[in-house]
């Protein structure tokens, strides 16, 4: 048995809920698709507002999951494009950055999402995303935005450098540089 991890909750909740958002959106649009019937009548689908409330539903998600928040040690693995919604997001305030909000948001939007077949995968991954927002919100993880914090890249005069002159002199297998000074190897 390893030693104690800190498990970052939050990211599996980002991937499972935009996934489960792109489903909803997709299976909303199949389930209000008008068929024809055999008489050549065409027919809508009874339940055809649960079509058209999971695609409203999923382009919502979609819109807050895209951009990825930013880890606690400090490092983003950002989506393409994701900067203008990172903002919206953040404009957003508690209602986006909590995850207990997103736990209650998610859950409630993804009952709806069940009773239709078409959309029934993405409402079920919409409950068990929610359910790992609410594991991340007890662990006490909250979204951050990637573009806080900025620092400032450095610039071509700047002191860390490295130049050819810095460059390894010994051939490869190298002792480390502190245990080569202390002789330790």
């Amino acid at each position: 048995m390893g030693g104690h991890r800190n498990l970052e909750y939050a990211f599996w909740a980002n991937e499972q809920s935009f996934g489960s958002a792109v489903l909803l959106f997709l299976g909303g649009l199949i389930g209000t698709v008008p068929y024809h019937n055999f008489d050549g009548k065409v027919t809508f689908y009874n339940y055809m507002w649960a079509g058209i409330y999971s695609m409203a539903v999923g382009l919502l998600i979609m819109i807050i999951e895209y951009p990825r928040g930013k880890r606690m040690k400090g490092s983003v693995m950002e989506r393409r494009f994701q900067q203008p919604l990172a903002k919206f997001v953040s404009a957003l305030g508690p209602l986006t950055r909590n995850y207990y909000s997103r736990f209650i948001f998610y859950f409630i939007a993804g009952i709806p999402s069940c009773t239709l077949i078409t959309t029934f995968l993405g409402g079920v991954g919409l409950v068990v995303g929610s359910l790992i927002y609410l594991v991340s919100a007890i662990k006490g993880e909250e979204w951050r935005s990637p573009t806080t914090d900025a620092k400032p890249k450095a610039t071509q005069g700047a002191s860390n450098v490295k130049y050819l002159s810095d460059a390894p002199k010994n051939p490869p297998p190298r002792r480390p540089v502190d245990a080569a000074a202390n002789n330790q190897i």
